[in-house]
């Protein structure tokens, strides 16, 4: 309050009138929500209004001149460690509503993107901007930003968020950890996320083809280390590694430095590469490369049927009778039983009538005769 006091006193003494007043904030320090303090909240929302409740008082502004307060967008939707910005965001927005409700000229925007103008390629600046650009966030295109802001000083006090969004980008990103309406009453944002809800192709058939080929003769041993190394690889695509021998197989995506960006991007490598469709919560579910190496190995070879016990019990009858000599009145017994099991359960295969008996002979067929004598007596 001071140093407002002092700036707005300085230029009344030399002549000059406060007529408008952009108010930009100053620039929060990113902290995880879990993180934030109670202090370093307080702390955050001061820094962040700057001063702006007094800027009426202090400079003696009058309803006409127009007030505007400039925000970030991260305080609309949210944003990793931005909760204190969106809180003094947030009161921004509030300052402008009273202002205007009181009959003053007032204007709140969150802004997208700005390309800082003569930032070298390699600064922070540029780095930020280019990350922007992945998530589907553009740097705004300066001369209609400032038609916006214009728009927005005619229009009135109403909020407004200015942005360029590429929703094909953003809106799966947006909505990777969770769903949200928020973005509803976009158009183009509903149709990137109404298609990406309809069931999805696979990758290339041919790319799972070749994949089962090349990992076939190996053992699972040996089919788990070569999906381990494929995912190491993709892993460091992703995040910008050196090499594949930088990812450590047992720690978590998230240590490795995986976003919400990150991990779609990986996801996207690794559906391309082996021809799977893969949820876009891969990394979350299978939190690190040998957790995800165990589950492509069970989705690239899908495990078979178990068989049944009988098969075990028929493989035990089979040996048993093979050691019986072949004149062993035992021999003929076992034989004639499983006949008449093979018997029995062909029929019940068949079409499930019942079987002829000794009780209803009279009215059996031929067949059901001959079949019957067979079961009891044997073929002679």
């Amino acid at each position: 309050r001071e140093g407002w006091a002092r700036r707005v006193e300085g230029l009344a003494a030399a002549g000059v009138r406060v007529r408008a007043v952009v108010h930009t904030g100053a620039e929060t320090q990113r902290v995880r929500l879990a993180e934030l303090t109670g202090t370093g909240l307080a702390e955050a929302v001061s820094a962040g209004l700057g001063g702006a409740e007094y800027l009426d008082e202090l400079c003696g502004l009058e309803p006409g001149d127009p007030v505007v307060y400039f925000s970030s967008v991260a305080g609309v939707w949210g944003g990793g460690g931005h909760a204190a910005g969106a809180a003094a965001d947030a009161c921004l927005e509030a300052l402008a509503g009273c202002r205007g409700a009181a009959g003053g000229r007032a204007a709140w925007l969150a802004w997208g993107v700005w390309q800082e103008p003569g930032a070298a390629a390699d600064s922070a600046a540029a780095r930020r901007a280019e990350r922007a650009a992945r998530q589907g966030l553009p740097a705004l295109d300066p001369r209609l930003a400032l038609a916006v802001l214009r728009q927005a000083l005619d229009g009135g006090a109403a909020p407004l968020v200015v942005a360029d969004v590429g929703w094909e980008r953003f809106a799966p990103l947006f909505t990777l950890a969770r769903a949200s309406r928020l973005f509803d009453a976009v158009p183009a944002a509903r149709r990137v996320l109404d298609a990406a809800h309809r069931p999805e192709d696979d990758g290339p058939a041919e790319g799972l083809a070749a994949l089962r080929e090349r990992l076939a003769p190996l053992s699972p041993e040996a089919r788990t280390t070569a999906l381990l190394e494929l995912v190491r690889t993709h892993v460091a695509g992703a995040l910008r590694y050196p090499a594949a021998e930088a990812v450590d197989p047992d720690q978590p995506f998230k240590a490795l430095g995986f976003d919400s960006l990150a991990a779609v991007e990986f996801r996207n490598r690794l559906r391309a590469a082996i021809g799977l469709s893969l949820p876009a919560t891969l990394v979350f579910d299978y939190p690190t490369s040998n957790a995800l190496a165990g589950y492509l190995l069970t989705e690239v070879f899908p495990a078979e049927p178990a068989a049944h016990p009988a098969y075990g019990r028929l493989d035990e009858v089979e040996a048993a009778l093979a050691e019986l000599p072949a004149d062993d009145p035992r021999r003929s017994g076992l034989t004639h039983r499983l006949r008449m099991l093979l018997w029995k359960y062909e029929q019940e295969a068949g079409d499930g009538a019942p079987v002829a008996d000794g009780q209803d002979l009279d009215g059996a067929s031929a067949d059901e005769v001959f079949a019957l004598i067979d079961r009891e007596f044997g073929q002679s």
